[in-house]
């Protein structure tokens, strides 16, 4: 047996647990908590059908961007109307003041209207972002797509862009305020959306090993990575709730010590590239299917007697076989941003030459959302 093996998952544990206080301080620095509400979209339709596109619209909204993204967004239930900046002066002024009343009362960074209208089986979406403290007005894209198309079309493509023109907002702001950007800001914008931390479970061995080996404490170091944080891929319904993930696995376990014969000891670790799918239901909890594959390398190490039978068991035979692994999983996280808490079960198929060997295990683990 290696004790080596067993002293690097500890330091490895101990030092994520030790960085874990350093990033949430450094967060906390530089991430602002910006706070949006979002009123009841006009209708302004011929028709009085479709009015309830009214309500739908915004909580949509808002349910697509608290699934992902560190913002405090929230509905109302008012209907306030997109007003162009083409309107007449006065009632584009008395637009801005009643905004800005509303932002100062719920102490709100932005506000965001719209209309919407309804003509020969298409909707057109009209939005505007209200800036609280600039006192000015953004316009967005008009978005328009056939009746017929699936709802989660339109919201995505109008979160995107709401998303997109707040960011654009907030930037120029600090600009101007001369707010001092850390030069790692933009490093951390590319590792953004990325987790690590680290699994705890009890793996049962199966195909042989269960009758020779106790069960064993197997504990995983992940690192994750969303893609939803790749701008260019939040408009692909299809890519941007994929993750991608490197996990390493470690267990040592032995046989019985109260065993006539001499123990034996199986020191196991294995790294695999994952690609996960994940459910969001909400912005707290998700559900992440995975698979992966990679390369294992497993120790037995069978002590021999020596001739003193007295004597403390101080030779061994070492076997070292070196494999293909696969792995697949199921897990419930839950975020308490930035942290997860993971639970879930997983198959691992260690792909031997002579017999492969199975792990099937329970675990739960905790992790830190940069």
């Amino acid at each position: 047996m290696n004790p080596l093996r067993n002293m690097n998952v500890h330091y490895i544990m101990i030092l994520i647990i030790l960085f874990l206080p350093f990033n949430i301080v450094y967060a906390e620095k530089n991430l602002e908590n910006i706070k949006i509400i979002i009123y009841n979209f006009k209708d302004k339709s011929i028709s009085t059908s479709h009015g309830y596109y009214s309500y739908i619209i915004p909580d949509s909204i808002v349910n697509e961007i608290m699934k992902t993204d560190k913002i405090n967004i929230q509905t109302f239930p008012v209907k306030v109307d997109y007003i162009d900046s083409s309107a007449n002066t006065d009632v584009f002024k008395n637009h801005i003041r009643f905004l800005a009343d509303r932002g100062k009362e719920f102490f709100a960074d932005y506000i965001i209207t719209g209309s919407y209208y309804i003509e020969n089986g298409t909707i057109f979406i009209s939005c505007q972002i209200f800036d609280v403290d600039e006192q000015k007005i953004f316009d967005i894209k008009k978005t328009k797509l056939r009746l017929g198309a699936i709802l989660i079309t339109i919201i995505d493509d109008l979160s995107i862009k709401i998303n997109s023109e707040i960011q654009k907002i907030y930037t120029k702001k600090l600009k101007k305020k001369r707010v001092n950007i850390s030069p790692f800001l933009h490093c951390y914008n590319i590792i953004r959306g990325a987790s690590f931390g680290i699994n705890y479970g009890k793996a049962d061995l199966k195909n042989g090993w269960e009758t020779q080996f106790n069960k064993a404490d197997i504990v995983t170091v992940f690192l994750l990575y969303e893609l939803y944080n790749i701008n260019s891929l939040k408009k692909i319904v299809l890519l941007k709730d994929i993750a991608f993930s490197i996990n390493y696995d470690f267990f040592s376990t032995h046989t019985s010590f109260f065993n006539e014969k001499p123990p034996t000891y199986l020191d196991f670790w294995g790294f695999t590239f994952n690609i996960s799918y994940l459910f969001r239901f909400t912005k707290y909890f998700n559900l992440a299917f995975s698979g992966g594959y990679g390369n294992a390398n497993s120790e037995i190490s069978t002590t021999i007697d020596p001739e003193n039978h007295d004597g403390p068991f101080s030779e061994f035979n070492i076997d070292t076989q070196y494999s293909k692994y696969i792995h697949l999983s199921i897990s419930m996280n839950i975020i308490f941003d930035p942290i997860m808490i993971t639970t879930g079960t997983s198959y691992k198929n260690i792909l031997n030459s002579d017999n492969n060997k199975t792990l099937s295990i329970i675990y739960w683990g905790i992790g830190y959302r940069i």
